[in-house]
């Protein structure tokens, strides 16, 4: 069994669930972005992986 998201929850139960972490950007980081593009368009396409995801491996596999 694996659980999703990371939750507090997963560690404290016996076995310790297995989960995969999810990092979402924060507002500001998006913001920062797009005022990036709007405020210079003509810059090259740059590419951003804004979400990342890591399997956390506990007691449950």
């Amino acid at each position: 069994m694996i659980g999703a998201g990371d939750a507090l929850v997963g560690r404290l139960l016996r076995p310790r669930l297995s989960t995969v972490r999810i990092e979402m950007p924060t507002g500001d980081h998006l913001a920062s972005l797009m005022d990036h593009a709007v405020r210079e368009p003509s810059e090259a396409t740059e590419r951003h992986d804004l979400m990342a995801a890591q399997a956390v491996h506990r007691e449950s596999t």
